[in-house]
């Protein structure tokens, strides 16, 4: 991230090391979640925000046609 944290490499799940500030790693690792890298974490949300849109779509067509 910023500053003069300790960098720490990771493996994600994609086979490409990562480097990540130490503390992230850790509480990602406290929180039960995956470490992942750019490219992957930028993918996942990127699908994450894509349902919510399609989510909020349909809802807004549920309203519209009463």
């Amino acid at each position: 991230m910023f500053g003069p944290y300790l960098i720490g490499k990771v493996l994600c799940d994609c086979g490409e090391l990562a480097d990540l500030d130490e503390e992230v790693i850790l509480r990602k690792k406290l929180l039960g979640k995956s470490v992942e890298c750019r490219a992957c974490r930028n993918r996942r949300i990127a699908e994450e925000l894509e349902i919510d849109n399609e989510n909020s779509e349909s809802s807004d067509n549920f309203y519209s046609d009463c």
